[in-house]
């Protein structure tokens, strides 16, 4: 029995010793398992690492594509995601409320960043379509012949409300040839359908049936200038800025930022002299700008406000066009001279001939280069034409719209001067005309908006320039009336050549300005608003204005965000009045401006 025991007792420890010695072997196998699976990790992490770095050095271009020699069948991944050919830069607006039934206008604007051209019709015509469920619905067709890589290109569909109140959100993207999609063009909208009787209508003004082809045309484009400066800090924090966005407003000067916006100075583009053209740019359509808003001013002194000249086409006014520290390049296309402040002749010169003004500012002379001659002198320094009808070409100076890089606005009618302000320590080149050819040569709208609506633009500009050229104050300090860029956007002799419809409307209402109790009044205006403009004393302060008082906008309108100061006329409303309600260029300006009177004072 002791025997047995015994026996029992030697399998018995010969088992455990067995079942312990595989269970060993299985934990080193398990903890051999795991290290070899870290191990590998890290191989593969170190491998992968190196064959990217060597696929980035051992690629070369076979067949416009970049071959690697490390994986000849590689897709480049970078490459596929940022592939887009199109970046929508430009829309009426995101969120539209209508009336039941009501049809509007609509405008959305991309940017071709691929390599392909774009064209309105034939072998690879770009479209706007609806996307919906089943097919892609034609909308619009390219505003242009053709639309190459970097350049804006505009489609502008008719959208109609349904005749159920809502909300209806809808989808839409550029097509190629009906059928193929283009990367990165998909947006969506969202129409807010109102009944009627929550429409605000002008007074005594009936709302035109929706049955006919007059369709609501207030929704242009909205230019880029207007959207970067749309840009908000929240919208940073949102993650709803597209860097490629900052980058085009860089380009047109404006800096953003999530700590603000801010204007910057362009850098010169590089380019050989031009040679000068014996006719104008042709006339494609720009991108409107917003309008600036006015240093407030104060109430205009009770003074006779007729200009002091005996032109027809008003008073002299002096803009600023530029400041800079670099040499300064001129021509013309006819026989000019140069002369100093006490308009003695420093030069005569033939047409086409270039000179050059360079400034010290150490010790303040301007030394002159032209023809062989050079001088120099303390005195600032003018260019004016032997004739009348010269135009001036300031070749250093690159001022090219957003919209079309190719053109370069950068011609100037009348008398060129170099003038430096030791108030500011600023050298400004300054255009000196009459206030009529200053009005045909702004940029503040398009050429194909409503006559009646550009009647009243003009006339609202007139009375501003009016205004400051009375008050004598806003840029004393620098010798002129008023800034190209921030009082009104002024681009010279190419645009007026381009706005030829422009020119009629300052024609048609030449010496006419905005009056209150007879005086020749402070008019500003802006892009649009919000549903209401605003008072004066809101935005600004200062003491009451009566004519610029919170006003209503007309039906219709789009009443979600605000683009401008709000004070005075809405461009938007206006061009909304002057083309779905009729009303004439007064009838406008007197729904904008409170008890206003219109006088011709030349």
């Amino acid at each position: 029995m002791k025997t047995y025991q015994n026996t029992n007792c030697l399998a018995f420890g010969w088992k455990y010793n067995q079942l312990k010695s595989q269970a060993v072997t299985r934990k080193k196998s398990q903890l051999d398992f795991l290290i070899s699976i870290v191990i590998a990790f890290f191989i593969i992490l170190i491998v992968s690492q190196i064959l990217a770095h060597l696929d980035k050095s051992i690629r070369f271009p076979l067949a416009g594509n970049d071959f690697s020699l490390v994986n000849p069948f590689a897709i480049n991944m970078a490459s596929a995601a940022s592939s887009n050919e199109a970046f929508k830069m430009i829309e009426s607006s995101k969120v539209i409320e209508l009336g039941q039934g009501q049809t509007m206008n609509y405008t959305v604007g991309y940017k071709n960043v691929g390599n392909k051209i774009w064209k309105q019709t034939g072998s690879g015509k770009v479209d706007l379509r609806r996307k919906d469920s089943k097919s892609l619905t034609f909308k619009a067709s390219l505003s242009d012949s053709e639309n190459k890589s970097g350049q804006l290109g505009y489609f502008n569909m008719i959208l109609k409300a349904p005749d159920k109140t809502g909300s209806y959100k809808y989808s839409f993207l550029l097509v190629r040839n009906g059928k193929e999609k283009i990367k990165g063009s998909e947006f969506s909208l969202t129409i807010k359908v109102v009944s009627k009787n929550q429409i605000i209508t002008p007074a005594q003004t009936p709302i035109p049936s929706t049955t006919t082809a007059n369709t609501n045309s207030l929704n242009k484009p909205i230019g880029l200038a207007e959207i970067c400066l749309g840009i908000k800090p929240s919208d940073f924090k949102a993650a709803m800025v597209d860097k490629r966005l900052l980058d085009e407003c860089l380009k047109i000067g404006i800096k953003v930022t999530s700590e603000g916006t801010s204007y910057i100075k362009i850098a010169p583009v590089p380019n050989p002299i031009p040679v000068p053209a014996p006719s104008p740019s042709p006339a494609p359509a720009p991108v409107p700008l917003p309008s600036p808003a006015p240093n407030p001013v104060p109430t205009p002194a009770p003074s006779p406000n007729l200009p002091n000249t005996n032109s027809t086409y008003g008073p002299l006014v002096r803009i600023g066009l530029y400041n800079t520290t670099d040499p300064i390049v001129i021509t013309s296309n006819a026989n000019y001279q140069i002369k100093d402040q006490n308009k003695a002749v420093l030069a005569n010169v033939p047409s086409n001939i270039q000179s050059s003004v360079t400034f010290n500012f150490s010790t303040r002379t301007y030394a002159l280069s032209v023809n062989g001659t050079n001088l120099s002198t303390s005195s600032y320094i003018r260019f004016e034409g032997v004739n009348p009808g010269s135009v001036f070409e300031i070749v250093s100076l690159n001022q090219r719209p957003a919209w079309n890089q190719s053109l370069n606005d950068n011609k100037f009618s009348n008398v060129l001067e170099v003038r430096y302000s030791p108030n500011t320590g600023r050298l400004w080149v300054i255009n000196e005309l009459e206030m009529e050819n200053y009005l045909k040569g702004l940029a503040e709208t398009s050429n194909s908006s409503p006559m009646e609506y550009q009647k009243a633009l003009i006339t609202a500009a007139r009375t501003y320039a009016m205004y400051h050229y009375n008050q004598g104050t806003k840029h004393a300090a620098e010798y002129f009336t008023l800034d190209a860029t921030y009082d009104q956007v002024y681009r010279g002799y190419n645009s007026q050549s381009r706005m030829s419809q422009l020119a009629n409307a300052v024609e048609q209402t030449k010496g006419q300005v905005v009056t209150y109790n007879g005086q020749v009044v402070v008019t500003p205006y802006f892009s649009y608003s919000d549903g209401r403009t605003r008072s004066y004393q809101e935005v600004w302060g200062g003491s009451f204005k009566p004519w610029l008082v919170s006003v209503k906008e007309p039906a219709g309108y789009d009443k979600t965000i605000m683009y401008g100061h709000g004070v005075g006329l809405s461009a938007r409303g206006a061009i909304l009045l002057a083309a779905n309600f009729n009303y004439t260029f007064d009838q406008i300006l007197k729904y904008y401006y409170t008890g206003i009177e219109l006088k011709k004072i030349y």
